[in-house]
């Protein structure tokens, strides 16, 4: 009984109907990849734009988010990471935006590595995407605030206890939170 359950229904639909899953309110995966690249493009051309070679880091934008191959997201991160660590200066409250905005990038880098090009994302899933992504930037952000704070009280070592206390505390408070929900 090929096409049949134990029952016996028939499981394929009648000849000539096309079955369509609804997905929801969505939107084309096309913008999604402008997204990461003009985020890219924030974040990189800001450390780039006093040189001559401020093409080059755009075509690799370009080529991270059009080629769907995990070494060109992750050379593009690294560009922008390594960018930011020779050209900003130590201490600079720029790690705040930087942190969270590599981590918006890396999780459309990873979003458009696992889905085809002509494409409908659901905005819901999009969405838990990003709530996501924002609870882990909730460990993120202090993270950097602490070591700024290390940084600018220098080696002080009861400073860096009780920052590290801190830290420990409010990652252990959020992981259990994060475990509930």
């Amino acid at each position: 009984m090929r096409g049949s359950l134990r029952g016996g229904a028939n499981t394929r639909p009648p000849a000539g109907s096309v079955r369509t899953l609804d997905i929801g309110p969505s939107f084309s995966v096309g913008w999604l990849r402008i997204f990461a690249f003009a985020l890219s493009a924030v974040l990189g051309l800001s450390l780039w734009q006093n040189t001559p070679l401020v093409l080059v880091p755009l075509a690799f934008f370009a080529a991270s988010v059009l080629v769907p191959v995990v070494l060109l997201p992750l050379g593009s991160l690294l560009l922008i990471a390594g960018s930011y660590a020779a050209i900003v200066p130590g201490g600079s409250w720029a790690v705040f935006p930087y942190a969270a905005g590599l981590h918006l990038l890396f999780v459309c880098y990873a979003l458009l590595l696992g889905i085809p090009r002509r494409t409908d994302l659901s905005t819901a899933a999009a969405l838990q995407f990003l709530v996501r992504a924002g609870k882990i930037q909730l460990l993120v952000q202090p993270a950097a605030a602490v070591a700024l704070l290390v940084q600018d009280a220098g080696t002080q070592p009861v400073l860096v206890a009780i920052a590290c206390a801190a830290l420990g505390g409010w990652a252990f408070w959020l992981l259990r939170t994060l475990r509930r929900t």
